[in-house]
């Protein structure tokens, strides 16, 4: 039977999923996806499309109180620039809690983080004998806005111009993950960025980065055909 999101008690495990690929019959986790709109669309970090692309079935997983459901992607296309990527997912119908918001912010922003970091992952993974029935968990983090950057950075490995630094470490595979400005009175959950990575180089000012919405208003996807901050929160 296919799976059916919860939208009574809307979990947020409903929502922001684990994404990866099947290899040789176990679920390898890459990252952290969450869902917009209506039509199964997903957003995730255009670094983890790169690795969806490289070997296996790309696919998320959805947990309900007892299982774990499989859900193949049928579409994958990235930005040209920034480290931003949407997906399609089979089935449906699908509805999402989350909607992106191109509102600009600043240094002191507070935000809140659900994701799928790797370490977590491997935890799980120590405890049983059979990988193979070990799936992600998720986490909640909260932090705030360091600072707005409209550049390159540094590190080469981040792709794009246009960031947040953010003052909490999520970790690998948190990649994906949107960042909220959550209104408490509301059922729709505002995300202004997508986690793209962290810098741990230096112990004394560890950081983390994040892909700003506000600089994607004018990208209209192929599998899309809209730009992605037309997509609305579609919970019932």
């Amino acid at each position: 039977m296919a799976f059916k999101q919860d939208t009574t008690e809307i979990p947020i495990r409903h929502f922001v999923v684990p994404i990866g690929s099947i290899i040789d019959g176990q679920f390898i986790l890459q990252g952290t996806a969450f869902l917009v709109g209506e039509n199964g669309h997903a957003i995730t970090a255009a670094h983890v499309i790169d690795a969806l692309q490289q070997d296996g079935a790309p696919v998320v997983l959805f947990a309900d109180k007892a299982n774990w459901h499989v859900v193949d992607l049928v579409n994958l296309e990235s930005h040209p620039e920034e480290d931003v990527g949407i997906v399609q997912l089979n089935g449906g119908p699908w509805y999402s809690i989350i909607q992106i918001s191109s509102n600009v912010e600043h240094s002191s922003c507070e935000y809140e983080l659900w994701a799928y970091p790797e370490t977590v992952a491997h935890e799980l993974r120590a405890e049983t004998a059979n990988p193979n029935h070990v799936r992600p968990e998720l986490i909640y983090d909260r932090g705030y806005v360091r600072r707005r950057i409209t550049r390159q950075l540094p590190i080469s490995i981040y792709r794009g111009k246009a960031f947040y630094e953010l003052n909490i470490v999520s970790g690998a595979c948190c990649s994906g993950a949107p960042i909220i400005k959550r209104n408490r009175k509301s059922r729709t959950w505002e995300s202004f960025a997508i986690y793209v990575g962290e810098n741990t180089a230096d112990a004394r000012a560890m950081v983390s980065y994040a892909t700003r919405f506000d600089a994607l208003v004018d990208w209209v996807p192929k599998i899309l055909g809209q730009p992605i901050v037309n997509l609305k929160a579609t919970h019932q």
